[in-house]
């Protein structure tokens, strides 16, 4: 807090007080999230959903509707919420790692806005499931094989985002964006239902 406070009186004192009020302006526009093709969280497929289709840059409204902005900071709250619920009561055991799996793929859904780029997170969770569901951690380890491999295609690859940009079919073209939060999303709710914290793994 200290180093803060001391480059940000720097900043101020350098480049002026406008410069850090245009920014923080910023940061409060994009806290409710923006629409269009390269928001990669909750909020990104809520708003693209709610405009029907993915907006280009000189489409995108300077300000969120206000309703929608309250929906995505409650929706995100919920979701962080219910995790850390489900986290408390099903990790008895204090198993860190499986807590930090899990709250990485949160921070990247509930932030309110998410380059695809940030997803290089979800790599530790792609790891845990894998090395996990081969240790026989896992319950019903069809579905979870088949749920690791759909997240992780869908993490390696751009090319539902380049498809999106040949369609004119609206909800189509949010769906395509919206793979891979949605990917990430479900590759959560299995790690946290699927997941068996309380056997040790079969080596």
């Amino acid at each position: 807090t200290l180093w803060m406070a001391i480059l940000m009186g720097i900043g101020v004192w350098h480049l002026g007080w406008e410069n850090h009020r245009l920014y923080f302006a910023k940061l409060s526009a994009l806290s409710c999230g923006v629409p269009g093709p390269y928001n990669y969280s909750l909020s990104g497929i809520v708003q693209n959903a709610y405009y029907g289709n993915i907006l280009n840059y000189d489409q995108i409204p300077a300000q969120t509707p206000s309703g929608l902005c309250a929906f995505n900071k409650v929706l995100g709250f919920a979701v962080y919420l219910g995790v850390l619920s489900i986290l408390l009561k099903r990790n008895q055991r204090g198993d860190i790692l499986w807590d930090m799996v899990v709250m990485s793929l949160v921070t990247l859904l509930i932030a309110p806005f998410t380059w695809r780029h940030y997803y290089v997170l979800e790599i530790l969770p792609l790891f845990f499931v894998w090395f996990f569901l081969k240790a026989g951690k896992f319950a019903r380890p069809g579905w979870v094989l088949l749920v690791a491999s759909v997240c992780t295609l869908a993490t390696g690859t751009r090319y539902p985002d380049y498809l999106q940009t040949h369609l004119t079919i609206g909800p189509m073209r949010v769906f395509l964006v919206a793979l891979l939060p949605l990917s990430a999303l479900i590759l959560m709710a299995t790690l946290l239902f699927a997941y068996k914290p309380e056997l040790e793994p079969a080596y």
